[in-house]
């Protein structure tokens, strides 16, 4: 390539970039213009995309609340079986066998998984 002559023949020889960038799903007014000039049905089509991805971010985030909800029931339901069944153990070792050790080891675990519970709760 010849030397320019003077700087306005260099600048004629470059080229010039236009990026353009968005975030979410519709873009600016201007470029979905611009893409329904290529496509008349874009912006339509774009617009049932958006509806349609908010309906499903809604429905899998309430299945994930529900979810939530019975996990934590199941959890403490578990938990109220083993202290009924532990205070059960203390007096049946109690009157049955007189067992002493074995009915206080037994309210000392259903009281503790009772407080556990009491605690978990406190700190949510």
């Amino acid at each position: 390539m010849d030397k320019p002559e003077n700087k306005n023949d260099l600048l004629d020889a470059g080229s010039v970039s236009v990026t353009t960038a968005y975030s979410g799903v519709v873009p600016p007014p201007l470029l979905l213009k611009q893409f329904n000039e290529v496509d008349p049905t874009f912006a339509e089509r774009l617009f049932k995309m958006a509806e349609a991805q908010n309906e499903h971010s809604m429905s899998h985030e309430n299945l994930v609340t529900k979810n939530e909800y019975k996990i934590k029931a199941r959890g403490q339901i578990s938990a109220l079986l083993i202290v009924v069944l532990g205070y059960i153990l203390a007096f049946v070792s109690l009157i049955f066998f007189n067992n002493t050790s074995v009915c206080v080891t037994s309210i000392i675990t259903s009281t503790c998984t009772l407080a556990g519970m009491a605690v978990g709760k406190l700190l949510k």
